[in-house]
This record gives C-alpha cells, structure tokens and sequence, in this order.
C-alpha cells in the first residue's frame, strides 16, 4: 500500500504513488495521485496536458472566447453569399498572381492589373456587344500572343487639312510590324487629271523620293478602254504611281483602295495595291506591285499637282 500524503515528511517529493484521500458515491477511499492525474488529463494529447499547455494554446487570452466568436462574427454565412450572387461586390479582388480592379458582379469591362505593378493593366470591354447577345471567346490549344492579333489602327488623317504634309505617316519599322496596310478613303485632288504618288522617306519625313531606287508595275482599266500595264522607269522611280489621270469631282466619290507594305530594315520594302477612282469620264480600277530599295520609315500619298481636296487615310499594323 502507498504512502499517504499525510504521512510524509515535509521535504519529501510527491510521486505517483502516493495516496490521497477521495470521495465516489458517497464513499471515501484513497487513490494513488497517478490515478488522480489520469483521470483528469483524461487521455488528453501530451501537448496539451497541463493547464500551461491549454493557456498558451489559447495565445495566454483571458477572453479566449469572446475574441473567437468576433473572429467568427466577421465571416460570410451562407446567407451572406447566396445575397452576393444576385448583388453587387466592390472593390479590389486580389488573387495573388493578378488583380481584378472594382470588380462588379455584372459590369460593361474588367481591368487587370499586375498586384506587384499595379500600373501594369489590361482592360477587357464587353460594352460593343449587342443587347441580348453572348459573345464567346475561344481559345485555341497553344500560346497566345495577343499582340500579334488582327491589325493594329495606328492613326488617321484627313487630307482636307493636309497641306503641309499631303497625308504623311512616320515612324514606321519593321521591328514593329510585320506590314502596314493604308487604306486610302474617297481621296479627292484638287488639280484634276492628277496621277496619285505613294512617297517614301528614309529620314522618317525630312525628304520624300530622294533617289530613284522605286520599282513597280501596275496593271490598269477603265470602263472605255482595255486593260494596259504601265510599268516604272527602267532606271527606277522616285515614287510609285498608283493611279493616273484621276478626276477632281468630289461627287463621283474619288479615289478609294488599301495598300499593304512589307517593311524590311535590311531587304525591300515591298508594297501591293488595289485601287479605283474616276478618271475623265470613265471609271478606272487597277492594282499593282513595286518596291523601296532603302529601308523605309515614313510614308505619304499625294497628287501629282496640287494637294488633295478632301479625304482620309487610315493606317493598320499587324504582327505575325
């Protein structure tokens, strides 16, 4: 039989073994202070079998549990989140690796932007769609670079206030796309019976035609006579001809086409035409291929004589 707690000296150590008075049902009896110890920690894991334990588990807070119902307090229930789905969330929505800014349940565009640089974006607009219609955007099963999709709109002018300029485009590189399409829209001269020149400058604007290093050929027709090719000097020109001979009567539409130009820093810049006007009295179409020998950063179309009356170009980009 154990030793009772009453029956030790004042300096002895309590064990496990030693007894100490206890109550069950009435009846009193004696357990070991190991069988005491057990039932309270009560297979309790060893992390948490001492009463230190539980307090710096529950971060030493008197208030333990008001601070845990406060935290919970903040947390959307299930109420909260079916009321979201048919309402409005604000506010920025950051999930990590990008971030949707002023996100809104239904909203015309979403803006992204870069978390760590926040001034990076890109904006998705969905506001051209017609009412009532869904518009899909189906990716295909590889990389996408949306930089080289579709044509890029660079810049318009209108000929009507282009006297200085005869309608010019600068900085134009093949480092920045692999053609340029110049949409030439009822292009009216103010001399009639004008040929349309397409200029290129090497010095992105300070000089037009500066050497005769222009090669093309264009086929031609008007509805009173054959089709006839007119090609370039042998010696090479200083500008392509487009069109000749073209009216100045601004009712019967002017002179309307695209142009597409293949920019090279190192080879010829080649370009392809198709075109139409009014020339005399007759309707003219032709289309036609030529070259700049020098690399080219700066195109103009302008009139033969005089400047243009009224009409626009527009100027595209596209990168393969």
């Amino acid at each position: 039989m154990g030793t009772r707690i009453d029956e030790l000296n004042l300096i002895a150590t309590v064990t496990r073994q030693h007894l100490l008075p206890s109550m069950k049902d009435g009846a009193t009896g004696r357990m070991t202070v190991g069988q005491i110890l057990d039932l309270l920690i009560d297979g309790a894991p060893a992390a948490l079998d001492t009463l230190n334990e539980i307090a710096a588990a529950l971060n030493d807070d008197q208030n333990a549990f008001a601070t845990l119902m406060a935290a919970i307090a903040l947390k959307a229930n299930a109420a909260d989140v079916l009321a979201l789905a048919g309402g409005t969330m604000s506010g920025d929505v950051n999930h990590g690796g990008f971030k949707i800014l002023n996100a809104l349940a239904i909203v015309d565009q979403f803006l992204f932007a870069d978390p760590s640089a926040p001034t990076k974006r890109a904006r998705l607009a969905v506001s051209g769609i017609s009412a009532g219609q869904t518009r899909v955007l189906t990716m295909p099963d590889k990389d996408v670079d949306l930089g080289k999709m579709g044509w890029d709109f660079l810049g318009t002018k209108d000929l009507a206030g282009a006297a200085a300029t005869f309608g010019e485009f600068l900085n134009l590189s093949a480092a920045s796309y692999d053609q340029y399409k110049l949409e030439i829209i009822n292009a009216v001269p103010a001399t009639t019976a004008s040929d349309i020149h397409l200029e290129n400058s090497t010095n992105n604007g300070g000089a037009y035609g500066a050497t005769a290093d222009v090669n093309w050929r264009r086929s031609q027709q008007t509805t009173a006579a054959a089709s006839t090719i007119t090609p370039s000097s042998a010696t090479g020109d200083t500008k392509i001809i487009l069109g000749n001979n073209i009216s100045n009567t601004a009712n019967l539409a002017g002179f309307s086409g695209e142009v597409t130009v293949f920019p090279s820093a190192a080879a010829r810049n080649r370009a392809i035409w198709s075109l139409s006007g009014h020339t005399g009295s007759n309707e003219y179409g032709g289309e036609g291929m030529g070259a700049f020998a020098a690399a080219t950063n700066a195109l103009r179309v302008r009139p033969s004589a005089g400047n243009w009356t009224s009409g626009r170009l527009n100027l595209y980009g596209i990168r393969h």
